[in-house]
């Protein structure tokens, strides 16, 4: 699931530890590669981790191009990039705003996501689950 803020993760993460759901958590990526509002993915994942005592079975990064996901893995360390487990890509390289914005969905360049994606398959040797997003299909998701 992607929240927005941290108190609606907890919670979410909360009720599936009273029920012993596995549950994992994901976020977006800007075209700096770090999160809306500055913080970096990094941070982001080991407070996560922190505030939910490490419940969530992995983390996903989706609705971005992978460019912009590697930016944001680039520089992260082995233990925080081993908890990534799930990437959906888009295809394009318009930002959110460009996106929410949009008249017409932008299927960008294949090549150069399928290129980029690759990237990311071998900086993130512990993925479970990958997929793609907004352009890659006829249907933005």
């Amino acid at each position: 699931m992607t929240l927005a803020n941290l108190d609606g993760t907890t919670a979410a993460v909360s009720l599936a530890r009273d029920y012993n759901i596995p549950i994992h958590f994901s976020f977006s990526v800007e075209t700096d590669g770090r999160l809306r509002g500055g913080r970096t993915l990094e941070d982001a994942v080991r407070e996560v981790a922190h505030l939910t005592e490490n419940y969530i079975t992995y983390f996903v990064v989706n609705c971005a191009h992978p460019r912009y996901i590697i930016k944001a893995i680039r520089s992260i360390l082995p233990d925080v990039r081993s908890r990534i487990g799930s990437i959906r890509g888009n295809s394009c390289l318009k930002n959110h705003d460009e996106l929410d914005n949009s008249l017409v969905l932008d299927r960008g360049d294949i090549s150069v996501w399928v290129r980029e994606f690759n990237e990311l398959l071998i900086m993130l040797l512990g993925l479970k689950v990958v997929g793609g997003g907004c352009g890659t299909d006829e249907r933005p998701y």
